[in-house]
């Protein structure tokens, strides 16, 4: 889901990457869709979104995902742990 304004009102909206990309392209996609909407779309304001129990399994899903791209390419994990304090 992404937040839109619409009419003048802020709403949620489905909004799926098209179809020409690479799976894993739209799996990481997705991770960051995740990670901006929780950070700059209202997700954490529980007046705007009460379903915590899904947010955290995004979370956690996606926290999968990155892992796993850890593991299976060196130079991305080489550039995490540079980035990471």
């Amino acid at each position: 889901m992404r937040q839109v304004l619409r009419n003048s009102a802020l709403m949620w909206d489905a909004n799926r990457p098209n179809g020409r990309r690479l799976e894993i392209e739209v799996l990481l996609l997705l991770v960051r869709r995740i990670r901006n909407n929780l950070f700059h779309g209202g997700k954490h304001n529980l007046d705007v979104f009460e379903d915590t129990e899904r947010t955290t399994r995004l979370l956690r899903n996606s926290i999968i995902v990155i892992r796993e791209c850890l593991l299976l390419e060196p130079s991305v994990k080489a550039k995490y742990d540079e980035a990471t304090i």
